[in-house]
């Protein structure tokens, strides 16, 4: 309780004059408005519907015990008292819920001014997509409070709850954009497939798409793991890490049969995370639960195909970003979904930043040299406060050092480009190192033959080069596109790198002067 009353041991020698009933002290009005606060929260959480019900309206459905916001399937960003105050409105539906009613329901223990409530109210409507002009979902009544005016329906979830045996972390929001069809293909692909992988470069935002595919998941009755494999060295302690997460007690040997009497008995969606350096002993798990219990699925992510049996491959592709041509205009590059995180990620840091025709030509420009990488975008618009756009721009034509502003609470890899680059590099054999490095001369795209002939001259044998650019593709370091004939080339930050590394690799066998 905030408003607290504070004794004193000292008698005053003066007599003060009383004060007349009808005055109280601040104290006293404290107190007496949180009881009143308290009454209305009491009264109003007595009124508060079952939170395990799905609640539907419009083309939104909430769920309460998962704090989760859908519209048409898909996750929408809002805050923690946004979504209160959502919920508060969806479950009093055609009732004026007034706004000291509102407080008290949000904010129980804390004494907060209408002005948070109606800075959290337009979080609301933006999540939503209302406005003033159009209040589709909450009508203001001035100088009383809301109404949610759109009629409500009721699901229970006795029937369709799921159990996630491991908190689903909020991934990267800013790493979904773009994705709707993805997500959504992806979801109708489980109809026919159990065992799915998505492939694609580091910082594609593989991570977040599984999570959103587990949260849309989450209605249907099953159990839902997700495993984590990012922090994992030790080959042997896949299956443990699993029946960790599943509550089973260890086996001898790190056998999977406990697993396997567990998982035979439920319904299961396995989300395998970020698995390309343990590839081999996810692959040999899958490849046995699969074969071992029939009503599982698994969905994988790795930056290169596990190769086990049963598995099919979705590739997680950059953000489109606009073509380079002159004159380009603010309504000529917003669509594109590179551009959208861009603005996103650069207006959190810097608010008075927008997207003009002035600036189009150079926002279009930094969302071609960091090849629509979520991560790369993200890392760079964090700088966009301190160097300006243009600034930023020159930076990135030879740089990876500023590109190592991530979120502290993320993988190290993700926290700058060059150590997610390192990751991937660190996991190749010395062959693929050479042939990597040795593309970096290519400054455009390029051909198989052109990069045999040109490796050639280092006297590398043209089998082990093709197979080489073969796995290169595969891990993703190496972008084909198919058009007429297959060509090839280097994203410009693994270019910048593998060029780094090259230098490295002269400077060490030149002599010291």
């Amino acid at each position: 309780m905030l408003a607290r009353q504070h004794h004193s041991t000292f008698e005053p020698t003066i007599r003060l004059p009383a004060i007349p009933s009808r005055i109280r002290s601040l104290q006293e009005i404290g107190a007496a408005k949180e009881g009143e606060r308290a009454k209305l929260a009491k009264e109003s959480s007595s009124k508060s519907f079952d939170q395990s019900r799905v609640i539907s309206f419009g083309e939104f459905s909430l769920h309460p015990n998962k704090q989760l916001l859908l519209k048409t399937n898909e996750p929408v960003q809002i805050g923690g008292r946004a979504f209160d105050i959502l919920l508060a409105l969806v479950e009093r539906a055609g009732q004026l819920v007034a706004k000291e009613e509102l407080i008290a329901l949000v904010w129980p223990d804390t004494i907060v001014d209408q002005a948070s409530l109606r800075v959290h109210m337009a979080a609301v409507r933006r999540a939503l997509g209302d406005n003033q002009a159009d209040d589709r979902y909450v009508a203001t009544i001035p100088g009383r409070g809301y109404r949610f005016v759109i009629p409500v329906s009721y699901q229970t979830q006795t029937d369709i709850a799921c159990s996630i045996v491991q908190p689903l972390e909020p991934g990267p929001t800013h790493r979904i954009v773009g994705r709707r069809k993805f997500v959504a293909d992806l979801l109708a692909r489980f109809d026919d497939h159990r065992f799915i992988t998505i492939v694609g470069s580091g910082g594609m935002g593989k991570t977040s798409v599984a999570l959103a595919i587990a949260k849309l998941r989450s209605s249907v009755d099953e159990t839902i793991c997700h495993v984590d494999f990012a922090q994992l060295t030790d080959p042997t302690l896949v299956v443990p890490k699993l029946a960790a997460l599943l509550d089973i007690p260890p086996s001898p040997n790190h056998s999977i049969s406990s697993l396997l009497s567990v998982l035979r008995k439920r319904q299961a969606l396995l989300i395998f995370d970020n698995c390309e350096h343990l590839a081999t002993a996810v692959a040999a798990l899958a490849e046995e639960l699969l074969d071992s219990a029939s009503s599982i699925q698994i969905l994988a992510t790795s930056r290169e195909p596990l190769r086990a049996r049963g598995e099919t491959l979705t590739r997680l592709s950059a953000l489109a970003a606009p073509k380079l041509t002159t004159d380009l205009h603010a309504a000529d590059v917003i669509g594109y979904p590179a551009v959208q995180l861009f603005m996103r990620c650069a207006t959190a840091v810097a608010e008075s930043f927008e997207l003009n025709d002035g600036n189009a030509q150079l926002v279009a420009e930094v969302c071609q040299r960091l090849d629509g990488i979520p991560l790369a975008i993200e890392l760079a618009a964090q700088r966009i406060d301190a160097l300006g756009l243009s600034g930023l721009a020159a930076a990135l034509s030879n740089r990876l050092d500023i590109l190592t502003q991530g979120r502290r609470t993320a993988l190290p890899r993700h926290q700058s480009l060059r150590a997610n680059f390192d990751w991937s590099y660190e996991l190749l054999p010395e062959c693929e190192r050479e042939v990597l490095c040795g593309l970096a001369n290519f400054t455009n795209d390029f051909t198989l033959d052109s990069a045999v002939t040109m490796l050639g001259g280092n006297n590398l044998d043209p089998v082990l080069v093709i197979e080489a650019i073969a796995n290169l593709v595969a891990k993703s370091l190496i972008w084909a596109e198919r058009k007429r004939d297959i060509s090839y080339r280097l994203p410009v930050g693994v270019r910048t790198y593998a060029l780094e590394k090259l230098a490295s690799w002269y400077n060490s066998k030149t002599p010291a002067q």
